[in-house]
């Protein structure tokens, strides 16, 4: 799949990493979470509004209720 223009780089290489055709080339779950956990913390100040807080989301909607 072509990378869609709203996602950095860094973000769409892990997600090439886990098409590989042979399973045993794809990263582990443990992998993915320390790779993600990694780029999210490096790379927080320049999320701005393209991460949803589902949380906030969540209590704004249930508040309005």
């Amino acid at each position: 799949m072509e990378r869609p223009h709203h996602c950095h780089d860094l973000l769409y290489e892990l997600m090439t990493l886990c098409w590989q055709e042979n399973p045993l080339d794809r990263p582990s779950f443990d992998v993915l979470a320390v790779k993600l956990q990694h780029f999210l913390t490096t790379h927080e100040e320049s999320w701005g509004e393209r991460i949803i807080d589902l949380q906030r989301m969540f209590d704004k909607c249930t508040s309005e209720m």
